[in-house]
């Protein structure tokens, strides 16, 4: 295990490995500590922990799927089947280096909205549509001080481009192409992972439930998450880290 972490340069399998073998023990939550199993770790078992998700970001990948996915089972049927086209987008015309997404290029991106003890709102967070009724994001989004600062959670904005328009529209190859309007949808019910340190940011991950089913249109879908096969070193394959921020636009 110490020759994986001099090698610095570790594969994909290496660095599951490490991840897998991180345990509770440190009083401060930043030193991290390291336990050698009793038994040999399954590839496929629940590795208890998550890295640490940024705000307001989310990834999507063009890898490959090695075998077909068996959409019928996936998580008891919870999740959209992309065979099917019920999450996703095509990957075709991405615009890297920062610059303006197209209006209906990543259309499970959500914003979260939070109301302060003075009636005022604000986003101050993101999150990603994962089906009609769900939305992923941060733990640290949900619990924590910083939670605190800004205030609660109330709603999930979805559908939304650009924030300083009530409608937005852009214009592509002489055409004015404009969007649905947004819609913000209350939170019913927040899940944060229940072992999220908020120290050393492990399992900062949490899950949104909505008031309501969302109906999925143009500008609001769910993304696709990758089934079990999938394959697990995305090393050599472009990804896009979507969110909301300003540009020189």
């Amino acid at each position: 295990m110490l020759s994986f972490y001099d090698d610095q340069i570790m594969t994909w399998e290496e660095r599951d490995f490490l991840t897998r073998s991180f345990c509770t023990g440190s009083t401060s939550g930043r030193q991290p500590y390291v336990c050698c199993p009793d038994r040999k770790i399954d590839n496929e078992e629940d590795a208890g922990t998550t890295k640490a998700v940024p705000v307001l970001t989310s990834v999507q990948t063009s890898a490959d799927i090695d075998t077909p996915i068996e959409n019928e089972n996936r998580f008891g049927g919870l999740l959209p089947d992309p065979t099917k086209n019920e999450c996703g987008v095509s990957v075709n015309d991405r615009i890297l280096g920062g610059k303006n997404a197209d209006i209906d290029e990543f259309p499970w991106l959500a914003m979260l909205q939070y109301e302060n003890d003075r009636g005022e709102r604000q986003f101050s967070c993101g999150g990603s549509l994962v089906n009609n009724r769900y939305v992923l994001s941060a733990a640290h989004c949900v619990v924590g001080e910083a939670v605190k600062r800004v205030g609660n959670l109330v709603s999930v904005r979805l559908g939304e481009y650009d924030t300083t328009t009530e409608i937005d529209c852009i214009t592509k190859d002489g055409e004015l192409i404009c969007a649905d309007s947004p819609i913000d949808v209350p939170v019913e019910e927040k899940l944060a992972h229940p072992e999220y340190n908020e120290k050393s940011m492990l399992n900062d991950i949490a899950l949104l439930r909505l008031d309501r089913d969302v109906e999925p249109t143009a500008f609001i879908k769910p993304v696709c998450l990758p089934s079990s096969n999938f394959k697990n070193s995305l090393a050599g394959d472009f990804t896009f880290v979507t969110g909301f921020g300003r540009t020189l636009e």
